[in-house]
């Protein structure tokens, strides 16, 4: 029961994302960095004026991380929403930070993104 549970709201996340995910590639420059050698990869989305973030790490040693992205045309102190985490991350110019669990997931939105 708890894997269809879990599945079920998977599924419901996918479903309101989907604009988003099938939404057209960003514009902006987007790329990821971790400050050690853990691999982390990021998918940029534009959608109803928002940029939409799909972040992973995917290191298969399961290894934490902290990073940082690159976002060309980010303003300083920008909110970008941690959807579904309840979170709100506030930007540098062209960039933000967050941390990353082992083989962490971590979806972004900026709000009337350029």
């Amino acid at each position: 029961e708890a894997n269809r549970a879990a599945l079920r709201e998977i599924n419901a996340q996918i479903t309101r994302l989907a604009p988003a995910i099938l939404g057209d590639p960003a514009n902006p420059a987007v790329s990821v960095r971790a400050a050690s050698d853990a691999k982390l990869d990021v998918m940029a989305k534009r959608n109803d004026g928002s940029l939409y973030l799909f972040a992973v790490n995917y290191d298969e040693r399961a290894v934490a991380a902290e990073a940082t992205f690159s976002v060309a045309g980010l303003t300083a102190g920008a909110e970008v929403e941690v959807i579904d985490e309840d979170r709100l991350l506030r930007a540098q110019a062209g960039s933000f930070r967050d941390d990353f669990a082992p083989l962490g997931v971590h979806l972004y939105r900026i709000k009337k993104a350029e």
